[in-house]
């Protein structure tokens, strides 16, 4: 474990039965989990799910806050196609958007942490 791992107490319950599981996540991994919080709670003033959102409220959302911290992110997780740039292939675009593979995971995170 290095310094800049965190660990997490996961509860799990079953039934009657409830177990709490510790597990170990660096900066980088908690902060890309961040990211794709971010993308899929983004939301237009209307309510509707926004398509897009800027590199820099991304970065406030997540609360990396630096934009170049918050695209290197963005090109890790695009390399697991994870999110996208907007428009698509355009990699010095300022518009990313989370992906349909990408919404998957993180509702597979949520369901492990609960």
């Amino acid at each position: 474990m290095s310094g800049n791992d965190y660990i997490v107490d996961v509860k799990k319950t079953e039934g009657n039965n409830s177990s709490i599981k510790s597990r170990i996540f660096n900066v980088s991994t908690i902060s890309q989990i961040n990211i794709l919080k971010a993308l899929a709670n983004s939301s237009t003033k209307s309510g509707r799910r926004a398509s897009t959102m800027s590199v820099v409220e991304i970065a406030k959302r997540s609360a990396i806050g630096d934009e170049k911290e918050t695209i290197r992110y963005l090109y890790i997780l695009e390399g697991q196609r994870l999110v996208s740039p907007q428009p698509p292939g355009d990699f010095t675009a300022k518009f990313w958007a989370i992906t349909p593979q990408g919404l998957d995971l993180l509702k597979s995170v949520v369901k492990v942490a609960a």
